[in-house]
């Protein structure tokens, strides 16, 4: 049993009740990661092919569009998107939050945005109250959590729905951040400059500025970021 008091039993729910699921793990705190290794281990090398951390993307070294254009043929790059996801340290991950555990990181997260600035400055939705014209982007870019995401739903990660999930979007439209979805945070930067390496500086801005305003992201020397 985890420090938050996570099983295995709990973790694997999602695969108990949907057995054809890809990925039925739903790891409910940082600790369950070496607490449950042996399994968790040879999950991360089936989808990564290793289950150690490789360090952090360079923006410098990223692709150019040329570079994917050439790889793909004819076809035009419009848009470069990058996702990071984050959960914070010390506390219960979506799929074993209570609702008090889940409005207090939702808290946590909203003073953190409120001291971005320059492009990242922006405002946070509640879901709930999300604006129509917000929600419709967000959904033709299949990014709006889906309150009916099967194996997050069996795991747990759907509870007390909507309360404590929310997004923040930025004045720019290229930079959104949804909270308590699959993780604590999921943000996602994107751009049509032609530019994975801007799109991916913005990203990482984004994570340094958040850890500024006294974030601190559930992290394994081992692992990197644990989401």
């Amino acid at each position: 049993v985890s420090p938050t008091g996570v099983t295995l039993r709990a973790a694997i729910q999602a695969a108990v009740l949907l057995p054809d699921v890809t990925v039925g793990i739903h790891l409910g705190d940082p600790a369950c990661y070496e607490l449950f290794a042996p399994l968790v281990d040879r999950i991360l090398v089936n989808l990564h092919g290793t289950a150690q951390y490789g360090g952090d993307a360079d923006a410098a070294a990223a692709p150019t569009a040329s570079y994917f254009e050439e790889l793909l043929g004819s076809t035009t790059v419009s848009l470069f998107r990058v996702e990071l996801s984050r959960n914070l340290a010390e506390r219960p991950f979506v799929a074993a939050q209570s609702d008090t555990q889940r409005a207090d990181v939702e808290a946590a997260l909203v003073a953190a945005f409120a001291s971005l600035t320059g492009p990242l400055r922006g405002s946070y939705y509640p879901l709930a109250e999300l604006p129509e014209g917000l929600g419709a982007q967000l959904r033709a870019a299949s990014l709006l959590p889906d309150p009916v995401a099967d194996a997050l739903q069996a795991a747990g990660g759907r509870a007390g729905w909507p309360r404590g999930r929310g997004v923040f979007a930025a004045a720019s439209g290229d930079f959104v951040v949804i909270v308590n979805d699959e993780d604590h945070l999921r943000i996602i930067a994107q751009s049509s400059s032609g530019s994975v390496a801007a799109t991916l500086q913005t990203a990482q801005d984004a994570l340094a500025a958040l850890e500024r305003a006294g974030l601190a992201f559930a992290v394994s020397e081992r692992l990197g970021a644990l989401t």
